[in-house]
């Protein structure tokens, strides 16, 4: 059986709401039970158990339980889970799956009176059969399943550790009953042998230690028997079913057919309350440790360890017991033995702004390797670890110190023989490297409207050459961006990662203490404001190890355009050929004109040219937004330009003077 570790809170809790009694109702009339079914089964800290019409399970040994809503209305026979995710849940018409932990089902293997489920050594190996005694084998997680009929009765199937599968099936005979018989593959179903030793019929559970795969129980509950017999009994085969030995009987009706294991317990159901019989030596011997009575032909036991017992009753409540119904048992030996797969953990390993986990594994010789009873962490840096989790096979182990230097502990593992086993932890914690940008290259100016400038990027703290992604930002009056480049001119905007005022960069091979890229833009002069261009979200996506370095804080570089009265309007016309708009009134004139213009554009040249061409006359005057400059030509009625010049440009405007 696959063994996991108990929430502490919830068993302390337990423990403590029993203290004084050796079996407790935790949950009444929880589970409806119909005729001849029922199932319960543990595994891997989740306790399962059905009826006649709901499916439940608890992960914190009883003390809640949940519905599987997502499961049908059906009679449950079997549940069996290969881990806390996979499992197959037997049922009067289907057999179903679930691969999420019983958050959802579907209907894996259709058609017929479904008895029994199980797995082989991978989850995706299942075998499942039906009351007439056809065994279905799947070898992909229950997409298909191929049968195998058996000629005779069958109730319940075992599968070995080896891969053997036993069979407990009926064969004919002379008397009024039929009699009972193991059967046995070894090739997944596809041939059984002819059966050992006969036994009375009436049996609904089979089971085969996880040690040694040869030795087999069985229960005989003989409650159906028309003969005389009358005599209920458990049987023991240590020859894989050959021969059989009787080492329990009762007068029938007394045994419920419920039967459940673990490693070292056998467990097995009555329909007399208070006698749920154990035994803890393969069979040899057994005792009762009290319990509910169960219903007949189901399996409503499951069997956590050798003292922590759940048992549904016929009114469908759920038992418990934690202390093997009074009676405490523990493994004496012989045990094997459990070594450490490494005497040390994190030894080159160094944890910087996260946390690293590492395992390490339990090598168990023989059968029965102790397991391990106790884990602790000690020594001088012992709160920079932590036990992420443990089971039988190994434990998982978080460092996530933030102190710098050497983080010295030991993990000591307890097992439970009482030898001990220790691992050095030897992690390292160190900070991130800080890196920033350089700001004293971040200013830069030009002096031509439209011209080219290159902010230029350097990050500060690189240890060694990096590839760097960074994004800029930049303001979209006054600049259009052009790329950026890095030292060698390449561009290294990433595609599909540019939009209008931001871009993406990836920067290879940026050498610690050099200029890594530069950022090139057009500069204009539209507005008053000196634009800004900012770089942040850094990342280094070569470190060697996560949290090698802490990105920079986020830093803004300024461009100083060319200024000046007139300079947002020569700009404005070179970059969005917005001219000033200049209107002469009256046009036509007698001579005295006025001229107004939507900008300010200040001092300037009005020159007037006929139509020859000639210059006729030059006035300067100054020209203020919205306010007409009133102008006397003096020439005789003609055609004429007047043009005017400033450091904005030069605009020409046709008049005709009659006088």
């Amino acid at each position: 059986m696959k063994y996991s570790c108990w929430s502490l809170l919830g068993l302390m809790v337990l423990l403590a709401s029993a203290a004084g009694a050796q079996w407790k109702n935790i949950a009444p009339n929880w589970v409806h039970q119909g005729s001849m079914c029922g199932a319960m089964q543990y595994r891997d800290g989740i306790v399962w158990a059905g009826g006649d019409r709901s499916l439940w399970s608890s992960s914190d040994v009883g003390l809640t339980w949940q519905q599987s809503t997502s499961f049908p209305v059906a009679k449950i026979f079997d549940i069996d889970f290969y881990n806390r995710f996979v499992g197959l849940v037997a049922t009067d018409s289907d057999v179903y799956r679930t691969t999420d932990g019983g958050r959802t089902w579907t209907i894996s293997r259709a058609d017929g009176d479904l008895r029994k489920v199980g797995f082989g050594n991978s989850s995706q190996m299942m075998f499942a059969m039906d009351y007439d005694g056809t065994f279905f084998t799947s070898s992909d997680g229950g997409q298909n399943w191929s049968p195998s009929v058996i000629p005779i009765d069958a109730r319940s199937f075992a599968v070995a550790s080896d891969g053997a599968i036993y069979i407990q099936a009926t064969t004919p005979s002379s008397g009024s009953d039929p009699l009972g018989t193991v059967i046995a593959s070894k090739d997944f179903g596809r041939s059984w042998s002819s059966g050992g030793q006969t036994f009375q019929f009436d049996c609904y559970s089979l089971s085969v230690d996880s040690c040694n795969p040869k030795q087999l129980c069985l229960v005989n509950e003989q409650i159906d028997a028309t003969s005389a017999a009358g005599t209920g009994g458990i049987f023991v085969s240590n020859d894989g079913g050959i021969s059989w030995n009787q080492v329990d009987s009762h007068p029938a009706p007394y045994f419920s057919g419920a039967l459940a294991t673990n490693r070292d317990a056998i467990v097995v159901g009555t329909v007399d309350g208070n006698n749920i019989r154990r035994s803890m030596d393969k069979g040899q011997t057994w005792n009762s440790i009290g319990g509910p009575a169960l219903g007949s032909d189901n399996r409503n036991i499951a069997v956590v360890d050798d003292n922590i017992i759940f048992a549904a009753d016929s009114t469908g409540s759920i038992w418990l017991t934690t202390n093997g119904g009074g009676d405490s048992a523990s493994y004496t030996g012989p045990f094997s033995t459990t070594i450490l797969s490494t005497d040390s953990l994190f030894a080159n390993d160094t944890v910087r702004c996260d946390s690293l986990t590492s395992a390490i594994y339990l090598l168990g010789t023989g059968c029965r390797p102790p397991d391990p009873s106790s884990i602790q962490i000690t020594g001088p840096d012992a709160n920079s670890y932590r036990i992420l989790g443990w089971n039988r096979d190994s434990i998982q182990v978080v460092i996530s110190s933030q102190n710098p230097g050497p983080q010295t502990a030991t993990l000591v593992v307890t097992f439970e023989d009482g030898t001990k086993q220790s691992a050095t932890l030897g992690g390292y914690s160190a900070p991130p490297h800080a890196l920033s940008f350089d700001a004293s290259t971040l200013t830069v100016k030009t002096d031509t409207i439209g011209g080219e400038v290159a902010v230029p990027i350097k990050i500060l703290g690189l240890t060694h050459p990096e590839n760097v992604e960074l994004v800029l930002h930049y303001q979209l009056p006054n600049l259009v961006y052009d790329s950026s480049v890095d030292r060698f001119g390449t561009k290294v905007d990433l595609l599909g990662e540019q939009w209008p005022g931001r871009s993406k960069l990836l920067i290879r091979n940026d050498t610690p203490g050099t200029v890594t890229a530069y950022a090139k833009f057009k500069v204009f002069s539209d507005t008053v404001f000196n634009p800004q261009v900012t770089f942040d979200s850094v990342e280094i996506p070569t470190e060697a190890v996560p949290c090698e370095y802490s990105p920079p804080p986020a830093v803004t570089a300024t461009i100083y355009p060319l200024q000046g009265c007139t300079a947002p309007i020569l700009s404005r016309w070179i970059h969005l050929g917005e001219k000033p708009l200049l209107r002469i009134n009256p046009n036509p004139t007698s001579g005295t004109v006025s001229i107004t213009s939507d900008e300010t554009i200040g001092g300037v040249s009005i020159d007037v040219y006929d139509m020859l061409g000639s210059l006729r006359a030059q006035i300067p005057a100054t020209i203020y937004a919205a306010m007409p400059t009133i102008l006397t030509l003096p020439m005789e009625s003609g055609a004429y330009y007047v043009r005017i010049v400033s450091s904005a440009g030069v605009q020409s405007v046709p008049v005709v003077i009659n006088r």
